[in-house]
């Protein structure tokens, strides 16, 4: 038996649940709805859960995606969870690889995101899903001077990591400033 089941919240969470899985034609194993109500501690009341999908070995993480943010949640122990949490604005890059099971990748400017054992239709579902609410979201409008300080500092990084030489870093700074 599931956590919650046989009360009126397990059945609300199981009602969501096979909602979830029936809207987006989702494949979630057996063990799903027990873990279901463990959803809710990562996302806010204020967001709706639009679609999750579970990877990693053994199926034990979980990728929730609401109205407003994609949440990252691995399982590091018994009940222990690591969480990141993405904005729709933020992520750059989406891609997947593999013909059942795979890799989907999300891009942000700061880092890459591996959710590797992710079912390739799920990984399909969730990049679509992530690339509706990014067409609806606002993007921030910045200044010229943020946008060029963010990119001197990232060929600030690439110099230190020798990646492009002292003269090009140079020319590229006189570019931006």
């Amino acid at each position: 038996m599931g956590l919650f089941s046989g009360n009126k919240q397990g059945k609300e969470f199981s009602n969501e649940l096979d909602r979830i899985k029936r809207e987006n034609n989702l494949t979630v194993p057996i063990g799903a709805k027990s873990i279901y109500p463990m959803f809710r501690q990562f996302v806010p009341d204020t967001e709706k859960i639009a679609m999750f999908a579970m990877f990693g070995e053994k199926q034990s993480n979980f990728l929730l995606v609401s109205n407003k943010h994609v949440y990252l949640i691995r399982r590091t122990g018994p009940l222990k969870y690591d969480q990141v949490v993405l904005n729709y604005n933020d992520i750059i890059s989406l891609s997947t690889s593999g013909l059942v099971s795979g890799t989907l990748e999300i891009g942000t400017a700061r880092r890459i995101y591996n959710v590797e054992k992710i079912y390739t239709l799920d990984a399909k579902h969730v990049i679509a899903e992530i690339q509706k609410y990014q067409s609806n979201t606002e993007q921030p409008v910045m200044s010229q001077a943020t946008s060029s300080a963010d990119e001197l500092k990232k060929f600030y990084d690439l110099l230190q990591q020798g990646i492009i030489t002292q003269e090009e870093f140079n020319k590229k700074k006189k570019e931006l400033l």
